[in-house]
């Protein structure tokens, strides 16, 4: 598995990293040792958390990440990004199109109400104060 993470500080980078590395623990990712992530730590608009787009097929991804929000607010967006990786990975959720594994999404669903983004939500809810009660940071 190959994980880059670039911009900010050292000490963010190296934040990311440690996230990201729990992360694919905690999700069940460690077994698919054919992962690329590359992380890209930068500033966004403030009501920009970040992103993750996949690139070519379901084992590369690039994750955008607001390097200004709260420590609290930049690990746990890098958790639900990483949940979004798990997605793709899995085939749970199409790059293309609106697919959630079996069901066809409508293009009319709210943000909030997409499936992919609940199971986001939920994990990043989860794994963030599991992540600080483990004092991993």
């Amino acid at each position: 598995m190959l994980i880059h993470v670039k911009g900010s500080t050292k000490d963010k980078r190296a934040m990311a990293e440690k996230t990201i590395a729990w992360s694919i623990k905690k999700l069940g990712l460690n077994r698919m040792s054919s992962l690329s992530i590359d992380v890209v730590l930068r500033k966004m608009k403030d009501d920009e958390y970040g992103y993750c787009n996949i690139i070519e097929n379901n084992r590369s991804f690039v994750i955008d990440v607001n390097k200004s929000v709260s420590l609290k607010d930049f690990v746990s967006t890098i958790i639900h990004e990483m949940v979004h990786v798990k997605q793709f990975a899995r085939n749970e959720m199409s790059a293309y199109g609106m697919r959630w594994k079996t069901r066809i999404v409508s293009e009319n669903t709210k943000y909030v109400d997409l499936p992919w983004e609940k199971e986001a939500y939920k994990f990043e809810k989860k794994l963030i104060k599991l992540i600080l009660k483990e004092n991993i940071l």
